[in-house]
């Protein structure tokens, strides 16, 4: 019963995230910011999977297709929590995988930011920036 709820809220926490998607302004602390400094569109392929207290990741219960334009930079907000702790796999076609682990050893999620990044070359980064 737990694994489905936990489903369940992961389902909601993506397709709120991405409803309340933003472009533009400053983002706040405890978003997804997705950038793209390349001269053609791409989607991301994101999956977040949530830490439990023991170390695993309960992997792939949140996925999102994310396009972005050239130049266009967007964030998701409602996707994390103080509770919790998050590994955020990125993938586009033509590039290698990008993990981003986010609230972990200490990390505070309202101090920093994940990223992700399609380059000017085309390849995918990500990383934690400091608010």
């Amino acid at each position: 019963m737990a694994e489905h709820t936990r489903r369940s809220v992961g389902a909601a926490v993506v397709a709120t995230a991405l409803a309340g998607c933003q472009r533009g302004r400053s983002a706040p602390p405890a978003v997804l910011l997705v950038e793209n400094r390349h001269d053609l569109p791409h989607v991301v392929a994101v999956e977040i999977g949530v830490y439990s207290s023991d170390g695993s990741v309960d992997a792939g219960t949140e996925h999102a297709q994310i396009p972005v334009d050239p130049g266009e930079s967007r964030r998701f907000e409602g996707l994390f929590n103080d509770d919790s702790s998050y590994r955020i796999r990125a993938t586009i076609p033509g590039s290698e995988s990008v993990v981003v682990e986010y609230g972990r050893e200490g990390s505070s999620i309202h101090e920093n930011r994940p990223f992700l990044r399609v380059g000017e070359s085309g390849m995918l980064t990500g990383g934690i920036r400091s608010v």
